[in-house]
């Protein structure tokens, strides 16, 4: 999964200087486990506040996870941010 690509979303992504911290891998899994700053904070019901004026808030570090377990990933950003991607291999 390419954590990178926050050009594709004109640097709107939720996270910067994401870093590298390990890898585990067995024959079912691969996780990746980074640390990255992130300004979100979903605390409270006005929280969505921060999207429309994040040069506002304060960076703060983030655990940055990602999961491949063929053929899905799920990726979280600390407890605020949790994507997960199901796919279905055709053939």
């Amino acid at each position: 999964m390419d954590m990178y690509h926050g050009y594709l979303h004109q640097d709107l992504q939720a996270w910067v200087e994401a870093s590298l911290q390990n890898i585990d891998e067995d024959k079912n899994c691969v996780n990746a486990h980074s640390t990255a700053r992130s300004f979100y904070k979903i605390d409270k019901i006005w929280s969505i506040s921060q999207l429309f004026f994040p040069a506002l808030l304060p960076f703060h570090p983030e655990p940055l996870d990602v999961s491949y377990v063929y053929s899905h990933w799920v990726s979280s950003l600390g407890n605020n941010f949790k994507i997960y991607c199901l796919l279905c291999p055709v053939n």
